[in-house]
């Protein structure tokens, strides 16, 4: 078995995938490499989630509130109809810390309600990483990947302006 530890190989792999025996369409390539590299390049920061969130709390440039459209994102999929957290659908995303899925539900209700919780942020990393860790080590494979694609590409995006941020204004006590 080939190993797919380079950048590379998760490329190559990506472009030869497919679906029941049919390739991935061009979209769906693009989506899975998109979800690959930003992760990888996110991942080369060197520094654990919580610890870029609190570097993030410290610098001038950054502004949760300039990512409200993936809070926005979060709470359709995680908040039901009566302003409830759909803990059910938390909970088949594979968080083993009880303080890592308390910390995620009080963040997202409370940007429900309009609030900016100090660890908003970070809720939404935890997220990403849930269907990080989930498309390579569980529930949500490649046979998978149509039917959360807009969860990937809102993932993708996010991520996207972050690093594009991160590169623009840099970390003060990261570099």
């Amino acid at each position: 078995m080939p190993s797919f530890s380079t950048l590379k190989d998760q490329v190559e792999l990506a472009q030869n995938l497919t679906l029941n025996g049919t390739p991935l369409s061009e979209l769906q390539k693009d989506t899975l490499l998109r979800f690959m590299l930003s992760f990888n390049v996110f991942e080369r920061l060197g520094q654990s989630r919580s610890r870029i969130c609190e570097t993030l709390k410290h610098q001038n440039w950054f502004k949760v509130e300039h990512y409200d459209e993936y809070g926005q994102f979060f709470v359709k999929r995680y908040i039901d109809e009566g302003g409830r957290y759909n803990t059910r659908q938390l909970f088949r995303t594979g968080y083993s810390s009880p303080a890592i899925r308390e910390m995620v539900q009080r963040a997202i209700e409370g940007f429900a309600n309009g609030e900016h919780d100090p660890e908003l942020f970070h809720a939404y990393l935890e997220i990403a990483y849930r269907f990080r860790n989930n498309l390579f080590h569980g529930g949500k494979g490649i046979l998978e990947l149509e039917r959360y694609f807009d969860c990937f590409e809102m993932i993708n995006w996010m991520l996207y302006k972050l690093l594009r941020d991160i590169a623009e204004h840099g970390l003060s006590d990261m570099n």
